[in-house]
């Protein structure tokens, strides 16, 4: 038989194209083959399917060339030849010859299955045009479906691969809050990693995955570290963890390569961690909960929220039970929870989370060929109301994994005729473009006999998860990645029956255990792929295998599985419990067994969460207890570090707070010295300014810090020295890194403590010192990380209920809420259910009804916006469940029994039932009807079902009265009092009233509904109170019912609070009454010298108390008289402790500014002398001194040494020899003065710590109390400074400020005297103000020359500010009255002004709306007798061209409109006189370099110096000089002193970027998109828009047609930006794109919103790409006039 082997990489519509030339070259030796009278068979150059081909299509044709003609008649002949699939059986076909009778095709008459081998033959009957037998053929091939061929194991030319993995894959034992770190051949884009990398246990789902790049530089890296995140239970002991790195994970862009490159899919399997079990497994315990009927299926999994694994069953018959464990997980403490039976009998099943919330389904395989997904909804179990037809398949097995790298989980199915890939594919309605999945078929593998035994997993760690078979022979098949597979490797010898996969010797690599002849076969891994027949170890057993399972049970030596057997004898239950990597050196253990060995199968999992193995037996037969567990008892958890570091798992940060502490303990069971310290963090969000040494733990000076920050990156690293040892602990606070928000951002900020971190060259490591040896411990931080919620300033819709409601039988959802602020009136509220969104209101809205809710448990959440900033949700849940149909009527044979029925409803755990508003019985599920004995009068019912503790919508019927005598009476009325003066009236009634009336002392005082059965009465003077009712019915008034007298008592007054302030006490307290005043008020006192009575009014809420030292107690009593009757409510007791202290109060300093910081006393008698230390940071605080006012300097000893425990550390000695502090809360001890560098970086708090102090008295020398206020570095300021004043003369008053965020907006308010200044004008002009008050800003002034108030405010929509240490934010211009008196001197204050009732306050606004207030510096004037030389303080801008023309604003003082201006020596031209502060000139002409600016008045002259600098800059040629209206082009601009900062405007467009090389010899432009033709002038201007050249007509735009598809913006690339632009255009609310065909995604002449979707899909979720010209640039293929 002749193999054809030369095949023909051709499709099938090319083929006769390429014979036809085959034909041309062999014409010539076929003459002469025949010529000479040749009689050997043809040759077969090749044929198409290639012998051997794989994915061939299942509708192929079979074609084979010969290189001589054939005879027609034979090679047609049907009996020469024929074709089989390996499952679909014989193939009839139709053959024929082509027309040069070389070529034999073959058509099949139906298409192959997916996934078979197909054998074609030819026989020897098939013979040439001279009647020669050709040699037989046979070819075989693979049609598409699940069989891999060679290339699928080789990364493609678009992608890149991980190259490292530690873990490596497949280990073992790994912690069960895993740190994996990955590295990869190429370096890859932070950015895109974020969703290509999940993390997946097997009991628990899918779970958060913290992703750290220790190795990040300008958004890439190539090195990640995935942990579980904190906030995550961790992975259950023995629990199968995946990690899954997906083809969304892009490399840096290549050199050479128009795109980056996807990863190749990597599949990374683990096994999390078990505890050893130091008592062995324990005795056999039933789970009675199981019950007695076999089962096929039993699994556990996380069904139930944090309530540890659950158990689902299921028998034969379809019943499937939910159990859970007890407290004690004994076997006996398992309950059923919730059961349910199919509607087709099972097969088989399988349990995974495959919708990917963490929470497990169960997919089974029923009879009828349909896959079912079995979920929990609550605590109850459901089916899915979506089944999945699988084509009629029944699978007898069913396993899942992740088969090809895209995150979500498949299905392997064993069906009679091999296996089915099942995955989950997506389907697009085409109506709503609405995503939907759904199950399906994808891929076969023909097996050569009945599936017996399946398992998944990667034996040779490539990231790929490989298959291993049991059917007929023993298979492993190599997994591609891509859900595909190749046989690489045969069982020697054939299991009998199943295969389990374990590691049994303890190397890392999986082995595989089977059943075999007299025992087991192990089949030990190589280390590597196994070889193409895998041998193996045969261990003998008592009796033939039955079932079997490997898993690490004693937890001892760790990281080498036991085996466990059930055997045919007489121990039917043992384990082979594994002790050495030897397979001989073994312990068998024999578990005492019950039931019957051949129909039980084992699981291997922890049952009681334990941390240790359990086996579990499951009886298939039924007759005895269908489950039984064996529990590892005395459980040790090695996982423990000796050393591990902890943070908060969350940090909520209150609105408007821009600084804050990570505190970082540790536990640690040796004496440490040190620790080291590494923290990675989301520098997008928060910025890390600092880490130092708890407090708590450490005195001040014992530990020495040495900090690394790499702020670019998000690191920080710290090296902690304790001079000394801390003993060990458990959760020791340790540490706390300082940080700071960034301005303006929002979100939630990840940290976490990680190792590797790089930071100036320096690698970091969390570790600790161990003081004993020096030694460094490896800290355990898989636990170390959280979160900061960086919180909205606009609060949310506050005391949010979900009422459920029910109309017309139809259930309804009303949503109520109060407003704590006022949201925008347009679009101020907006509602969501589910995260779907329902509705957007105005903010003056408080309430929402949901008319269409559905069914199920519903979660709304209600949404506040300010300024379009959005708040946090608001969230509250309402479940609905359906509502049943009640019927009630009157028992003709006894009129006084009302009979009640209504319908079942799934789910319903009971009923209740009411009568005329009131509750009368709850009843079980099973029971559908209630006979109640209500008499003859008319009574409306009610009946809630009661699912999951949720009680539906209620149904109603109304009975009508049957002759009832008059109206029944209400019973049972009670009156309770609510808190102080609120009381409620209940009662129960007897029919169903019209009415209710209520009444007060007999007065009535409201009128209810008839259903109504409680009444409340709010705020009630204190004294007796009677209440009454009466009902209204069809039998008229019932009698008046009382409650009796109820005494309210006098509310007490509340929140007394006492504080002392130098030897007097402040009191302040709230009254108790809310709607009235007491009469009088008493306050006791309590002292040295006994109790003291002081009367005050009824509305008093405070009171100082001149009392000296000593211990006082205090305590407020409310008087209230009424009726003769006095009634009094005592407060609580407050304390205080007068002693004598040393302080200051808490203080904000600025950056930039010098500070004052006063130290006080708190004197009870007066100090003669006083001394104090103050231990500060110099690092911050710079420039320190003291000043003291009446002391006199020979008094005065200071002092300032550095202590020299760490760099910057100082240590300020004050002592006062001589003086006077007189007796008070606050005499000024000290003053102490200094500056702060111009650096945001110190924001936040900063050492200034009193450490020692003294009072010198008449009495002596005095020890007081020390108490620190606390010193803070601010970035958020506003200042004046002083200045003289004039009579008769204009001043400005320049306000600057300070602001360390991004500003969209700002307001000044001034105080000033208006007998001496009067003010004049507020204005912006030459400040940032400018900036912001453009298009979309807006400027308001106010002047209140009577009250001597002014304000400024800019606010803007879309612009912002940078943050800045130090700028001008508005000028007020004041006239100085002519009669001020020289030498006077007035203040001007920031304060409040009032704008027709709306205050008007110093403040500033940062870019998402929210507002800061910033630290207030007013400034003092004075009178003098001569006006003052000018002063010139800046500048703008600071550079120009040399020819001049650049308009520049001085800004000063004393400017006058006589003032002259140089640039070095040459005048400026055009100045002209903005204000006494402001001034606006021309530059002349000048040479290239700095120049002095100089302003000359009357009074004097000012120099800047250097403050100019003049530039040459020429254009001298530019290329090119034309180009396409859309054509991402790059213009290279070459000349001399081009500026930074370049504008190049092409007509009246300007280059969106333009990048100058730093020489300013060369300049690259882009040329912006123009929607028009022709020629335009090209203009280059600097930075302050000064013309440096111009070209008339020098840039010509033409259409040449070229364009890309889907680049709308013609900027080059097809983003989102692109998709936002159609959307736009569509919608009519954008602008036209510059070529309309490049927005017909699909190419069909029209744009519309659909070329937006395919856009979007093609972009997100791999849908169809753009049509030509596409990828690459071109011309329309397909003219349609657009």
């Amino acid at each position: 038989m002749k193999i054809a082997e030369n095949t023909l990489p051709a499709v099938a519509q090319g083929l006769t194209k390429l014979a036809n030339g085959f034909v041309a070259t062999v014409a010539v030796l076929v003459m002469v083959f025949a010529m000479s009278g040749c009689t050997n068979p043809p040759e077969v150059p090749f044929t198409v399917p290639g012998n051997g081909a794989s994915n061939v299509e299942v509708t192929t044709d079979i074609q084979i060339a010969f290189t001589t003609a054939m005879d027609p008649i034979s090679a047609t002949d049907p009996a020469n030849w024929s074709i089989s699939g390996s499952l679909s059986g014989p193939h009839p076909a139709a053959g024929a010859l082509n027309e040069d009778l070389r070529i034999l095709t073959l058509v099949p008459e139906t298409p192959f299955q997916q996934g078979e081998t197909v054998t074609v033959v030819v026989t020897d009957g098939v013979k040439t045009g001279v009647q020669i037998p050709i040699d037989p053929i046979t070819i075989q091939f693979t049609t598409v479906g699940a069989g891999a061929g060679a290339g699928d194991f080789e990364p493609g030319s678009g992608e890149f691969s991980l190259v490292q993995i530690t873990p490596q894959a497949g280990e073992s034992g790994v912690p069960r809050r895993p740190s994996i770190t990955a590295s990869f051949d190429l370096p890859f884009q932070v950015t895109s990693a974020a969703g290509a990398v999940s993390l997946r246990g097997d009991k628990t789902g899918l779970r958060t995955a913290q992703l750290v790049f220790p190795t990040q530089t300008n958004g890439v890296s190539d090195l990640m570290q995935v942990l579980l995140d904190g906030s995550e239970a961790p992975f259950y002991p023995g629990e199968k963890v995946e990690v899954v790195f997906d083809a969304n994970l892009l490399s840096q862009l290549q050199n050479g390569d128009d795109d980056p490159r996807k990863l190749s899919p990597f599949v990374a399997s683990y096994r999390a961690a078990l505890g050893y079990a130091t008592g062995g497994l324990g005795p056999r315990e039933a789970l009675v909960a199981s019950g007695s009927q076999g089962l096929i299926f039993a699994e556990l999994g996380e069904l139930l929220p944090y309530s540890g694994l659950e158990m689902l069953t299921m028998t034969a018959s379809g019943t499937v039970s939910l159990l859970r464990s007890g407290i004690s997980g004994e076997g006996a403490s398992w309950a059923l929870e919730s059961q349910l039976t199919l509607p087709v009998l099972p097969v088989s099943a399988v349990l995974a989370d495959l919708d990917g919330d963490g929470r497990s389904e169960m997919v089974v395989s029923c009879e009828d060929g349909l896959l079912r997904v079995i979920k929990v909804l609550g605590q109850e179990l459901i089916v899915d109301d979506i089944s999945h037809d699988m084509g009629g398949l029944v699978f007898s097995l069913l396993r899942v994994g992740e088969l090809n790298g895209d995150q979500s989980l498949d299905i392997i199915g064993a069906a009679s005729d091999g296996l089915r890939v099942i995955q989950s594919t997506v389907v697009i309605d085409p109506v709503t473009f609405e995503l939907s999945r759904a199950l399906a078929v994808t891929g076969v593998l023909p097996m050569p006999a009945p599936t017996e035994s399946l398992e998944i997993a990667d034996f040779d760690r490539d990231g790929r998860l490989d298959l291993l078979v049991s059917a007929g022979v023993g298979l492993l098949l190599r997994g591609a990645g891509n859900g595909t597979f190749l046989e690489s490797s045969f069982l020697e010898p054939a299991p009998f029956g199943k295969v389990v996969v374990g590691d049994v010797n303890g190397d890392g690599w999986l082995d595989a255990v089977t059943p075999g002849n007299e025992g087991l076969s192990v089949h030990l891994n190589p280390a590597g792929a196994p070889p193409l027949n895998w041998a193996a170890v045969s261990l003998l057993t008592a009796g033939p295998v039955l079932d079997l399972a490997v898993g690490e049970v004693d937890g001892d030596p760790v990281k080498i599985d036991d085996i466990l057997i059930l055997q045919d004898a007489a121990d039917p239950l043992v384990m082979l419990r594994r002790l050495s990597a030897d397979l001989a050196d073994s312990e068998l253990v024999s578990l005492n067994f019950a039931g019957e060995a051949s129909t039980a199968n084992l699981l291997l999992v922890d049952t009681d969460g334990d941390l240790g193995t359990d086996v579990l037996v499951r009886q298939a037969g039924g007759g005895s207890d269908s489950l039984a567990v064996w529990r590892s008892l005395a459980v040790v958890d090695d996982q423990q570090s000796a050393l591990q570091f902890q943070v908060p798992s969350s940090l909520s940060l209150p609105a408007g707070t821009n600084t804050f502490e990570i505190p970082i303990t540790a536990t640690f069971e040796d004496d440490l010295s040190g620790f080291n310290i590494a923290l990675d963090y989301d520098e997008s969000l928060v910025t890390a300014t600092g880490m130092i040494a708890d407090s708590a733990t450490f005195p001040f000076g014992s530990v020495d810090v040495v900090t690394s920050i790499d702020t670019a990156n998000g690191l920080i690293a710290a090296s902690l020295q304790i001079n000394g040892f801390i003993p060990a602990g458990t959760e020791v606070p340790i540490a706390r890194v300082q940080m700071q928000t960034v301005p303006s951002e929002l979100g939630e900020a990840s940290f976490l403590l990680a190792d590797g971190l790089s930071i100036q060259g320096t690698t970091w490591s969390n570790q600790g010192t161990l003081a004993s040896s020096g030694a460094l411990l490896s800290a355990d931080i898989s636990s170390a990380q959280g979160v900061v919620l960086i919180n909205s300033a606009t609060a949310a819709p506050e005391s949010l209920q979900c009422e459920i409601s029910s109309s017309s039988g139809q259930a309804e959802v009303l949503l109520t809420w109060s407003n704590p602020v006022g949201y925008d009136l347009q679009g101020g509220i907006e509602i969501r259910r589910g995260g779907a969104f329902l509705a957007s209101m105005s903010g003056t809205n408080t309430q929402y009804v949901d008319t269409s809710p559905g069914q199920g448990s519903l979660n709304y959440s209600v949404t506040g916006f300010v300024a379009g900033v959005p708040s946090a949700e608001s969230t509250c849940n309402a479940v609905i469940i359906p509502t049943t149909n009640l019927n009630c009527e009157r028992v003709q044979t006894n009129l006084n029994t009302i009979q009640l029925n209504w319908v079942s409803l799934p789910g319903t755990s009971a009923w209740q039932v009411y009568r005329d508003g009131g509750f009368l019985i709850e009843l079980p599920a099973v029971q559908l009807n209630y006979a109640d004995n209500a008499g003859l009068q008319s009574h409306l019912y009610e009946v809630r079902a009661v699912q999951g503790g949720v009680t539906s919508a209620g149904a109603t019927c109304l009975v009508d009265d049957a002759g009832g005598a008059g109206t029944a009476n209400p019973s049972d009325l009670q009156a309770t009092l609510i808190g102080n003066d609120n009381l409620r009236l209940t009662w129960t009634n007897e029919e169903y009233y019209d009415e209710i009336r209520v009444f007060e002392g007999g007065v009535q005082v409201a009128t209810l509904g008839g259903l109504e059965i409680e009444y409340e009465v709010s705020d009630l003077l204190p004294g007796p109170v009677n209440y009454a009712i009466q009902a209204l019915g069809d039998g008229g008034l019932s009698s008046l019912i009382e409650a009796g007298e109820v005494n309210v008592p006098l509310a007490a007054p509340t929140n007394l609070s006492c504080q002392a302030t130098g030897a007097a006490i402040d009191l302040a307290w709230a009254n108790g009454p809310e709607t009235f005043s007491y009469d009088e008020v008493v306050l006791e006192r309590t002292g040295p010298q006994g109790t003291d009575f002081i009367n005050l009014a009824g509305t008093a809420t405070s009171y100082s108390d001149p009392v000296g030292g000593g211990t006082w107690t205090y305590r407020v009593v409310g008087y209230f008289f009424r009726d003769g009757v006095s009634y009094s409510a005592p407060s609580g007791q407050c304390e205080v402790n007068i002693t004598e202290r040393i302080y200051y109060d808490p203080t904000d300093v600025v950056v930039g500014r010098d500070f004052e910081i006063d130290i006080l006393g708190q004197l009870l008698t007066a100090a003669n002398s006083w001394s104090f230390q103050i231990d500060y940071d110099g690092n911050v605080l710079e420039n320190v001194a003291v000043t003291i006012p009446g002391v006199a300097s020979a008094d005065l000893l200071v002092t300032d040494n550095p202590l020299g425990t760490f760099a910057g550390l100082r240590r300020l000695t004050v002592e006062v020899i001589s003086g006077t502090a007189p007796v008070g809360a606050d005499s000024l001890l000290a003053r102490v003065t200094g500056n702060l560098e111009a650096d945001f970086s110190l924001l936040g708090p900063v050492l200034f710590h009193l450490v020692d102090g003294s009072l010198g008295t008449a009495s002596g020398t005095q020890s007081p109390a020390l108490e620190d206020g606390g010193v803070t570095v601010s970035g958020n300021a506003l200042f004046i400074d002083s200045a003289g004043l004039t009579p008769g003369e204009e001043i400005v008053v320049w306000a600057r400020g300070v602001w360390s965020q991004a500003l969209t907006g700002y307001s000044v308010v001034l105080d000033y005297d208006p007998t001496v200044l009067t003010c004049l004008e507020v204005s912006n002009v030459g400040t940032v103000g400018e900036d912001l008050s453009g298009t979309f800003g807006l400027f308001f002034s106010g002047i209140d020359p009577l009250a001597g108030k002014a304000y400024g405010s800019v606010i803007s929509t879309f612009d912002a500010i940078p943050a800045n240490p130090q700028a001008e934010l508005g000028y007020f211009r004041f006239l100085v009255a002519a009669d001020a008196q020289v030498g006077d001197s007035t203040t001007i204050n920031f304060g409040i002004y009032d704008a027709d009732g709306v205050e008007i306050e110093n403040l500033f606004v940062d870019s998402v709306a929210s507002t800061i207030d910033p630290v207030l510096f007013p400034a003092d004037f004075q009178v003098l007798s001569q006006p003052e030389p000018p002063t010139l303080l800046s500048i703008s801008p600071i550079s120009g061209p040399a020819v001049g023309g650049t308009e520049v604003i001085l800004n000063g003082t004393g400017f006058t409109s006589g003032s002259n201006v140089f640039f070095g020596p040459n005048p400026a031209t055009d100045v002209v006189l903005i204000d006494p502060g402001t001034l606006v000139v021309n530059t002349p002409a000048g040479s290239e370099g700095s120049v002095d600016v100089t302003v000359l008045t009357e009074y004097g002259q000012v120099t800047l110096a250097q403050a100019f600098n003049y530039y040459v800059s020429n254009i001298d040629s530019y290329t090119p000089n034309e180009g396409s209206i859309c054509s991402p082009t790059t213009m290279l601009v070459n000349g001399v002193g081009i500026p930074e900062g370049l504008q190049v405007v092409f007509g009246d467009l300007a280059s969106s970027l333009v990048q100058v090389s730093p020489d300013g010899t060369m300049a690259t432009v882009r040329i912006p998109a123009s929607p028009t033709t022709g020629i335009v002038d090209l203009r280059f201007l600097d930075a302050a828009g000064t013309e440096i050249a111009v070209f008339p007509g020098g840039f010509n735009y033409f259409n040449d047609g070229v364009f890309l598809r889907g680049d709308v913006t013609c900027d080059g690339l097809v983003n989102i930006a692109d998709v936002a632009l159609i959307a736009a255009y569509v919608a009519g609310s954008g602008s036209a794109p510059v070529i309309l065909d490049s927005a017909d995604i699909d190419d069909n002449g029209a744009v519309h919103i659909g070329d937006a979707v395919q856009l979007a899909s093609w972009l997100f979720d791999g849908g169809a790409p753009p049509a030509e010209p596409f990828p690459s640039p071109g011309t329309d293929p397909t003219p349609d006039g657009l």
